[in-house]
């Protein structure tokens, strides 16, 4: 079983999902300002033809309203 890790930071994904031997292949997104270096979080999650979790991930920007709450 693959964990719902929607939502989480990348740093706590991997963990999750390298402890249930599960191989991953992240893609990072880029926005049309660039790569922020803000922290990087899972938005999707799917399994691909060899059964590998392909995680799509963004990088939050600084100074949104995230960092207000």
């Amino acid at each position: 079983m693959i964990p719902d890790v929607l939502g989480y930071k990348l740093e706590d994904a991997m963990p999750l999902l390298e402890k249930s031997n599960i191989k991953t292949t992240v893609i990072i997104t880029k926005s049309a300002k660039g790569l922020p270096n803000g922290c990087k979080r899972v938005v999707n999650a799917e399994i691909d033809d060899f059964n590998n979790v392909v995680l799509t991930v963004v990088c939050e920007e600084k100074g949104g309203i995230h960092n207000a709450l």
